[in-house]
């Protein structure tokens, strides 16, 4: 019965591998750390770097705008977002699976 629901693989896949990871050993434990350690890093270096309305440390890049133009500009902040949007997700979920873990 318990089979039949349409995510009910996919939870007990999860749940085997939290299993074995319990029991196994400590490799999951060591691999979602890091990952959150990766992740919080580029967090903060991501929106350092983005350009806020009062300079910030977005002038660190200098010229960047004069030498890409404005479409390079935006371009470097459609990045800039991307990549703390990815990395704060990331975070999130490894937070959420370590704390599952542990």
């Amino acid at each position: 019965m318990l089979l039949n629901f349409p995510y009910a693989k996919i939870i007990l896949f999860i749940d085997d591998i939290i299993y074995k990871t319990v029991v196994g050993g400590g490799n999951m434990t060591i691999f979602f750390s890091a990952l959150i350690l990766i992740s919080g890093v580029s967090i903060i270096v991501a929106v350092l770097f983005q350009e806020s309305k009062s300079e910030g440390l977005g002038a660190v890049t200098g010229g960047a705008d004069k030498i890409w133009g404005r479409s390079g500009a935006r371009t470097k902040e459609a990045m800039l977002t991307k990549i703390t949007t990815i990395s704060a997700i990331l975070f999130m979920v490894s937070a959420i699976v370590l704390a599952a873990i542990q």
